[in-house]
């Protein structure tokens, strides 16, 4: 009888050992999914961070283009302007000369 509790003792040892080990691998997989899921949650939000400041860029870059393309329209028809009063000065000039 004492033999046989002593078996019984040690299997229930060794089936509370198998538990432990058991409940230790679940632990370490939650623990691994966990960082996981925060790795991922990091990486979105980086990824986000990322998408942001791309568009914000790509607004400014936008802003600036447009102004630009506005100096370039404004000098274009300013220059437009300095020629024609160039030419009508010349003319002017000429009829003058052709007066003499």
């Amino acid at each position: 009888r004492r033999e046989v509790e002593a078996a019984l003792q040690r299997m229930q040892e060794a089936f509370d050992s198998v538990d432990a080990l058991d409940q230790a691998r679940v632990d370490r997989e939650n623990v691994s999914a966990e960082r996981q899921r925060e790795q991922q949650s990091q990486r979105r939000d980086r990824d986000q961070k990322n998408v942001e400041e791309y568009c914000e860029g790509l607004e400014e870059f936008e802003r600036t283009r447009r102004r630009r393309l506005q100096e370039i329209d404004f000098a274009d028809q300013r220059g437009k302007v300095e020629v024609s009063e160039t030419l009508e000065r010349g003319v002017v000039i000429s009829e003058e000369e052709r007066g003499r």
